[in-house]
């Protein structure tokens, strides 16, 4: 095994691991993430519970208390960010993801600091019954800071001159 055959297939578990990221975040944020803005009355009773659950079980106190900072950031998910799910996955099915490094970067950018002040308000919080109960609502969330994270680590590694597409040849433009 060559150290390039390596890169390949870390390459290609990567982009299946963001594909799945981004396949999976449509529907968590329009069932879940939105109920934190939209009225109670357009989610289903199942769906409804489903976050009471996750409320009461990993005190979620931000999806329960909705604070105004909160809410803004919920809001520009869904209008900022959830159209580029969409477009994220498109582009990693069709194998055309080095095209879209500008819209990574983004993205990116924007969801690392969103979620600097959610985690940072687990880490200082004094509203858990217990570390266990911190550190398993920290796990849940930090999914949505490290996949960003490493996009923004990989893709600003790669220059608008350098991008290539898949088959090689040099792409055209800077998105």
């Amino acid at each position: 095994t060559t150290y390039s055959e390596i890169i390949m297939v870390l390459s290609w578990w990567y982009r299946l691991v963001v594909l799945v990221y981004f396949a999976t975040h449509i529907p968590i944020t329009i069932m879940i993430d939105a109920q934190a803005i939209f009225p109670e009355n357009l989610y289903p009773k199942q769906l409804k519970d489903l976050l009471r659950w996750h409320v009461v079980r990993h005190n979620d106190f931000l999806m329960d208390t909705k604070p105004i900072w909160f809410r803004s950031i919920v809001c520009a998910e869904v209008v900022l960010q959830m159209p580029f799910f969409f477009i994220a996955v498109y582009h990693l099915m069709v194998a055309k993801h080095r095209r879209i490094r500008t819209g990574f970067l983004i993205y990116s950018a924007h969801v690392c600091t969103t979620m600097v002040p959610i985690l940072g308000s687990f880490l200082t919080s004094r509203s858990f019954d217990s570390e266990k109960q911190r550190w398993t609502l920290i796990a849940i969330y930090s999914p949505y800071l490290l996949i960003p994270l490493s996009l923004l680590l990989t893709f600003s590694e790669i220059k608008e001159e350098q991008q290539q597409d898949d088959h090689g040849r040099q792409a055209q433009g800077g998105g």
